[in-house]
């Protein structure tokens, strides 16, 4: 998947890099054909557009760092696993179903947090049992196959 900000960026640089070189091929083609007083007075026309509009010469800002760690996971191995979900996602996903079926006008964010205080009132044996369930769930998983290249 492409990266718009950067590609963007990328592009207003080359755009701002594009109107540099116009004025500055302007510029230098006019010296070969002005006297001194011409070229000064389009120099200093150059300047004063150039500060009445320096959005229009500014270099685009640098990424964020979460752009760059964006960017970083994008480029990412896309061949890497995901993690499978722990013992807490199949004990959330499990109650916060009850609970919405339960009661119908019930938020799935109040859900979750009503699930998420029955995980931390069960005890290490009632998450163990949970850990169990999902170790026998990975296990009885069907392993997928190799691509065949």
């Amino acid at each position: 998947m492409a990266n718009y900000p950067t590609i963007t960026k990328a592009i207003d640089a080359a755009i701002i890099d594009a109107k540099l070189s116009l004025f500055n091929n302007l510029r230098k083609a006019l010296l070969d054909e002005l006297d001194e007083d011409s070229i000064e007075a389009i120099g200093s026309l150059f300047d004063k557009f150039k500060e009445s509009n320096p959005d229009e010469f500014k270099a685009p800002k640098a990424p964020t760092k979460k752009g760059k760690k964006a960017a970083a996971a994008a480029d990412a191995n896309p061949d890497k696993k995901k993690r499978g979900p722990s013992a807490y996602n199949l004990f959330a996903r499990m109650k916060m179903k009850e609970l919405m079926e339960e009661d119908k006008e019930l938020k799935s964010k109040e859900a979750m947090s009503k699930a998420a205080g029955m995980w931390k009132e069960l005890s290490a044996d009632e998450k163990q049992a949970f850990k169990d369930k999902l170790a026998a769930d990975a296990a009885a998983a069907p392993v997928p196959e190799p691509d065949a290249e």
